[in-house]
C-alpha cells in the first residue's frame, strides 16, 4: 500500500513537471519597432530600433516577462521578389531592452515590410510587429502643364511637364537630384510602354516632350519622375490624336405635342475623347426605345430637334429616346431621356385584360398584363403595390378567373398586408377609345374574401376628371367555405361614350380602419370593356291581320344579342329570342314600341321609340333611317290597299330622306 502511494506521488510530480514545461511563457510582441531609410556615406541603409517586450503574450492575462530567447527581424517585398529574408537576430535580449540594427542588402526603390518577432526557448514566437518602409527616396508626382496636338488634332503631341521639387507626401525638399522624367503609354494592367525620357531634369523647371504618336487613337499616358533611389507615382494624362468623334449632347427634353413627340437637345462642345472635332460636321441619330426594341427613327440630322410622329405605333406604348452625336469618324457621345412616356392611339374596343401574358423562366413563369398599365401610390417611396401572379400561399386553391387545379391563370393583386389607414394604390389603364360606342359596358371580377376590410373602387378618368362607378368592400359576396371566390361586376359607362378614358382600379384602406380590422390583398381579373349597341333599323310590315316587326340582331366584336324585351304601348315587356315580333292589330290603333336587347346577362339600352298606325292605306314606321311608308302595288302599278296572302305584288318603301326601295314579293300575312 505504501509502495503504491509512493509511486502515485512520483507520477503526479512528473506530470506537474511536464505541465510546467508545456506552459513555458511566450513573449509578447516588441513594444515598439521604428526605422527609416537614409544614405550613410552615400550608401543606402535602413536603420531601425526595437524595444523588447516586457510582458507575456496573452489576450486577457499577460504576466511580467522574465526572459526572451531571441528577437528575429526579417524583410519582405512583393515587388522586389523577397519573402521573410533574415536581417538580424538579437540573442537573449533583456525584457524592455532597446535594440538597434541596420540593413544594407535590400533593393532600392521598393516597398518593404520589416517584421520583428520575439521567441521563447522552445521557439514559440509572438505575433510580431511590422514596420513599412520605402527603401529609397521617392519624388513627388510631376505636374502636367499641357498636352496638345498639332493642327486639327494631328501628331506630334507636345507634352509639357514640371519636375517635382519635394519628396513624396512631404513638404521636404528632395535630398538627391532627379535622374529622369519618363513618359510611358499604359497598355494594360502591369504593362506599360516607355515612349521618351529626359535625363537629369532640373527640379521645379518645365520640360517638353515631343511625341510622334499614331493618329486615330486615344492614348493614356503616365509621367514619372525618378531619383537614383526611387521613382514617383505616375501622373496620368489622356490625349486623342487625330480627328475625334463628337462628345455627349446635353439638355435633352421630350415633350408630347399634337404633331407627335418633340425631342430637343444641345450640341456637344468637345470631342468625346477630348480630341479635335469640327462642330459644324456633327450629325445626330435618334433612337426610340420601347420594352421590346430599340428603333432608329432619324439619322443625319443637322438641327438639335426632331419630332417623332409615332405613326408606326398602333397601341399605347411606353417610349424613351436616345440621341447620338456622330460625324465622319463614327458615333460619338449619346444622351438618353430615361423617363418613359406613353404614346400611340387609344385602344379600340373591345378592351380585354386577363393578365395572362407569360415569360417562361428556368424556375418559374412570370405573369404580366396584355395591355399597358401604370401605377399610382400614396407611398412616399414611389413604385406601386400592384403586381401580377397566378397563385398565392395566402389563399388555398386560388388562381386566375379561368384557371383551375390543372392550369393556373394570371391575375393582378395589390398588397396592403403591411399598410396603414388611408394607404392606396391605383392601377390605371392606358387610353381606351369609346368614340364610336353606343352603349359601353365594363365587366370585371374581384376576389371576395371573408372578413377583409380592404376596399376597391373603380372609376373612369377623362383628363383630370374622375368618375366613380362603384366602391365596394372585398368581403362582399364572399363564401364562408372558400378562402376566396371570384365575383363578377357589371358597370354601364353610358356617361363615357364618345370619349377617350382610362380605367382606374383604386385599392385602398379606409381612413377609419379600426385596430381590430383584418386586411390583406385585393385581387382583380377578367376585365372586359365593349360596346353593347341597342336595336336599330326596325322595319314594320302592317296589314289587316298582322303587324310584323323585324330588325337586324345587334352585335359587338364578340357576342350577338340573344334575347329581346319588346314593350308595346307601355304594357308589360314580352321576351323573344328571335329578331322579330308580331302584333295582332286592332283597327285604327296608334302603336309605340321599344325593344331592349340582351347580350347574355348584359342588357343594352332600349331602342328609339317605334311609332306607327294601323291604317288601311299603308304602314308608317320609325327606323334608324327615319319614317318609312310601306305601300303595295299590283304588277300593273295600281295601288293595293288591302292585300291578300298569296298575291304577287310590288312592295315600295319610302324613307324619310326621300330614298325609295322596291321589290317584288309574294304577300304574306306573317
Amino acid at each position: 500500500m505504501n509502495k503504491f502511494l509512493l509511486s502515485t506521488a512520483a507520477l503526479a510530480c512528473c506530470f506537474q513537471i511536464a505541465i510546467a514545461q508545456e506552459e513555458l511563457p511566450v513573449p509578447g510582441e516588441p513594444t515598439s519597432f521604428t526605422g527609416k531609410f537614409e544614405l550613410v556615406e552615400g550608401k543606402p541603409v535602413i536603420t531601425f530600433e526595437i524595444t523588447a517586450p516586457t510582458m507575456t503574450q496573452s489576450w486577457d492575462n499577460p504576466q511580467p516577462l522574465t526572459e526572451i530567447a531571441k528577437i528575429e527581424v526579417t524583410r519582405s517585398s512583393y515587388s522586389a521578389g523577397e519573402s521573410d529574408e533574415p536581417v538580424v537576430t538579437f540573442e537573449n535580449p533583456a525584457p524592455g531592452a532597446v535594440l538597434t540594427g541596420s540593413d544594407d542588402e535590400f533593393l532600392t526603390g521598393h516597398d518593404y515590410t520589416y517584421r520583428a518577432v520575439s521567441y521563447n526557448a522552445e521557439g514559440k514566437g509572438s505575433y510580431g510587429k511590422s514596420l513599412y518602409i520605402f527603401t529609397g527616396i521617392k519624388p513627388a508626382k510631376p505636374e502636367v502643364i499641357s498636352a496638345t496636338t498639332a493642327d486639327q488634332g494631328n501628331p506630334p503631341v507636345t507634352l509639357t511637364v514640371k519636375a517635382p521639387t519635394t519628396e513624396n507626401n512631404s513638404e521636404a525638399a528632395l535630398s538627391v537630384p532627379l535622374t529622369a522624367l519618363t513618359v510611358k503609354e499604359y497598355v494594360s494592367y502591369g504593362n506599360e510602354a516607355e515612349l521618351k525620357t529626359i535625363e537629369n531634369p532640373e527640379a521645379g523647371k518645365e520640360h517638353t516632350f515631343t511625341l510622334d504618336l499614331e493618329a486615330g487613337k486615344e492614348y493614356s499616358l503616365r509621367v514619372y519622375a525618378s531619383t537614383a533611389y526611387g521613382t514617383s507615382d505616375y501622373t496620368p494624362v489622356s490625349v486623342y490624336v487625330g480627328k475625334d468623334v463628337p462628345g455627349q449632347p446635353g439638355n435633352i427634353t421630350v415633350t408630347p405635342t399634337d404633331a407627335g413627340v418633340e425631342i430637343t437637345w444641345t450640341a456637344p462642345e468637345n470631342g468625346k475623347n477630348g480630341g479635335f472635332f469640327v462642330p459644324a460636321d456633327t450629325r445626330y441619330k435618334v433612337d426610340r426605345v420601347t420594352l421590346s426594341e430599340t428603333k432608329t427613327i432619324a439619322t443625319d440630322l443637322t438641327e438639335c430637334r426632331f419630332i417623332d410622329d409615332c405613326a408606326d405605333i398602333t397601341a399605347p406604348t411606353e417610349v424613351s429616346y436616345t440621341v447620338t452625336a456622330c460625324n465622319a469618324q463614327g458615333d460619338g457621345g449619346y444622351v438618353s431621356y430615361r423617363q418613359s412616356i406613353v404614346v400611340g392611339p387609344a385602344i379600340k374596343l373591345p378592351f380585354v385584360e386577363n393578365f395572362n401574358k407569360t415569360i417562361e423562366g428556368d424556375w418559374y413563369t412570370t405573369y404580366l398584363p396584355e395591355n399597358l398599365w401604370t401605377g399610382e401610390t400614396s407611398s412616399s417611396y414611389g413604385g406601386t403595390n400592384w403586381d401580377y401572379q397566378s397563385g398565392t400561399y395566402l389563399l388555398g386553391d386560388f388562381t386566375g378567373l379561368d384557371g383551375d387545379a390543372e392550369k393556373e391563370e394570371g391575375y393582378a393583386y395589390c398588397s396592403h398586408n403591411y399598410g396603414d389607414a388611408g394607404d392606396y394604390d391605383n392601377l390605371v389603364s392606358s387610353k381606351i377609345s369609346l368614340v364610336d360606342a353606343k352603349y359601353p359596358v365594363l365587366t370585371f371580377h374581384y376576389a371576395a374574401i371573408e372578413n377583409m376590410s380592404n376596399r376597391l373602387s373603380v372609376s373612369f378618368r377623362e383628363g383630370e376628371n374622375e368618375n366613380r362607378l362603384v366602391d365596394l368592400c372585398i368581403n362582399e359576396n364572399s363564401d364562408i367555405e372558400k378562402d376566396a371566390v371570384w365575383v363578377k361586376k357589371t358597370l354601364p359607362l353610358a356617361d363615357a361614350k364618345d370619349k377617350e378614358i382610362n380605367l382606374v382600379f383604386h385599392a385602398y384602406l379606409p381612413e377609419d380602419l379600426s385596430e381590430e380590422a383584418e386586411y390583406g390583398n385585393v385581387f382583380i381579373d377578367g376585365i372586359y370593356l365593349d360596346d353593347y349597341p341597342p336595336v336599330e333599323n326596325v322595319t314594320v310590315d302592317n296589314n289587316e291581320t298582322a303587324i310584323l316587326l323585324t330588325w337586324e340582331a345587334p352585335a359587338n366584336s364578340t357576342v350577338t344579342a340573344d334575347a329581346y324585351d319588346v314593350t308595346v304601348n307601355g304594357k308589360e315587356a314580352v321576351r323573344v329570342t328571335e329578331p322579330k315580333f308580331e302584333i295582332i292589330p286592332e283597327p285604327n290603333t296608334e302603336y309605340t314600341v321599344t325593344i331592349l336587347a340582351h347580350y347574355g346577362d348584359i342588357a343594352s339600352i332600349p331602342s328609339e321609340e317605334i311609332k306607327f298606325s294601323n291604317l288601311p292605306t299603308g304602314i308608317v314606321s320609325i327606323t334608324a333611317e327615319g319614317v318609312a311608308a310601306v305601300e303595295y302595288f299590283d304588277v300593273n302599278g295600281r295601288k293595293v290597299t288591302s292585300p291578300v296572302e298569296g298575291m304577287l305584288l310590288i312592295k315600295r318603301i319610302t324613307l324619310a330622306n326621300g330614298e325609295q326601295k322596291a321589290e317584288k314579293v309574294i304577300y304574306k300575312t306573317r
